[in-house]
């Protein structure tokens, strides 16, 4: 018997001895990862793989290192590394909703451990997988329902929606055909009362449509276009601006950027809801003339912050927005000049023109009409540059909150990318500036 328990004794003991090993190899695995013989990464992929399975301690940090590999310039390496993925967390097609749920719980847990440089490769392999249909619609279908908290198995909480929500952007870049159906979810879920105290969660659904809108466009040269009375914009502009006191100013910028996207992404005519956005923003900006403020008025430094922040990204959108449409009408007349193409209507509408009357050079012109109609002194963005001059300049020292100048610097900055005329009066400004810091 004394016999039987030296042996079992040894044996645990040879074990973790073996164990311990193979954890002083995983930070050796993990610098070998950048190793240039690719035959050396090869090996290190299938010994992360093995030690994962076994769930060897510090094999995840591995596994998320491991990530990167995707970008490889070696094909036989960036297979490698979506192998290893799809081996250890979809290594199998659900025949059960539980098995797909499952599934999609470790693609959740592994997120929820990445920065943000391996979210972008996590969302290349997950692509990657659905391109060539490994990546089962059960799984797809299993995140919806995890977004849509209709899943009793597991603990949903905010975290978990907000990993959710990042996936579900990755699988729209593949797969924006099933997300544009669900729209009404991603109202409902991601811009519904949870998006009201939870800011990351309504970024991220902004997001997923952003990511939705540019496949269709990329992939299926499919335009989609709203509305400017749909219920998503009612929404969106709502939060916008009644999340202003809410959110932290760190949360409130990133998802007022990604907001204003989707807004000029997806709107029929973004300019006339910004218009409303900026109206609203206004009445809570109390301001005379060139600047001035009443002695007896506080100034509401945060509101002209937040708005004058916004000025400036969606002058950006709306170049972009002209720049695309642009490119549009002409691929269009091409195709007209080969083949028997029905008129684009809708593309004429939003230009405002019509493109048989137009040959390349006047479109150019078009072009170059609309480019500085963004900013002259009568359009919604233009008829505030002297304000946000008077402020970046400062010289009755009104202004002296930093985040407010260094937010109108910021969006002067961006309205000389719009303008080259806006760009030439006020670059010695931006560079005197620069030097006056140092």
């Amino acid at each position: 018997e004394k016999k039987k328990y030296d042996k079992i004794l040894l044996y645990c003991n040879e074990a973790l001895q073996f164990i311990e090993l193979i954890s002083k190899a995983l930070p050796l695995t993990k610098q070998l990862l950048s190793c240039k013989t690719s035959s050396d990464v090869m090996a290190c992929i299938q010994f992360i793989v093995y030690t994962n399975a076994f769930q060897i301690k510090g094999s995840s940090d591995n596994v998320r290192s491991m990530l990167k590999l995707v970008t490889s310039i070696d094909e036989s390496i960036r297979n490698a590394c979506i192998t290893a993925i799809q081996k250890l967390f979809i290594n199998q097609k659900p025949s059960a909703p539980e098995e797909a749920i499952d599934i999609a719980k470790k693609i959740i847990d592994l997120a929820e451990e990445c920065n943000l440089q391996q979210l972008r490769y996590l969302g290349i392999i997950i692509t990657s997988l659905i391109d060539n249909k490994q990546f089962s619609k059960y799984v797809i279908l299993a995140y919806w329902e995890i977004f849509s908290q209709n899943i009793d198995s597991i603990d949903i909480t905010d975290q978990t929606i907000e990993t959710t929500t990042l996936i579900l952007k990755m699988i729209s870049k593949a797969d924006a055909q099933r997300t544009h159906k669900k729209i009404k979810t991603i109202i409902k879920e991601g811009l519904g009362t949870i998006a009201d105290r939870n800011p990351i969660i309504a970024k991220n659904a902004c997001d997923i449509l952003i990511q939705m809108a540019h496949s269709l466009k990329i992939r299926q040269n499919e335009r989609i276009h709203f509305e400017n009375s749909h219920v998503l914009f009612i929404r969106l502009c709502d939060l916008l601006l009644n999340t202003r006191e809410s959110y932290e100013l760190k949360y409130w910028i990133p998802f007022s950027q990604s907001c204003i996207s989707a807004i000029y992404l997806l709107a029929k005519d973004p300019n006339e809801l910004f218009k409303d956005i900026v109206i609203h923003l206004s009445r809570e900006v109390k301001l005379h003339e060139h600047g001035s403020q009443d002695e007896s008025v506080q100034f509401p430094t945060m509101a002209l912050t937040k708005l004058i922040f916004l000025l400036g990204h969606s002058a950006i959108k709306e170049l972009t927005r002209v720049e695309s449409l642009m490119r549009d009408a002409k691929a269009r007349k091409i195709n007209e000049s080969m083949h028997d193409d029905p008129p684009d209507d809708s593309l004429e509408n939003d230009l405002g023109v019509d493109l048989k009357k137009l040959d390349d050079h006047e479109l150019d012109q078009e072009y170059r009409r609309k480019e500085k109609d963004i900013l002259n002194p009568h359009s919604i963005y233009g008829s505030y540059l002297k304000l946000i001059v008077d402020i970046s300049v400062d010289k009755e020292k009104i202004f002296k909150n930093s985040l407010l100048r260094k937010t109108s610097m910021l969006t002067l900055c961006k309205y000389m990318t719009v303008s080259e005329a806006i760009c030439e009066n006020y670059l010695h400004f931006i560079f005197s500036m620069l030097k006056s810091t140092q």
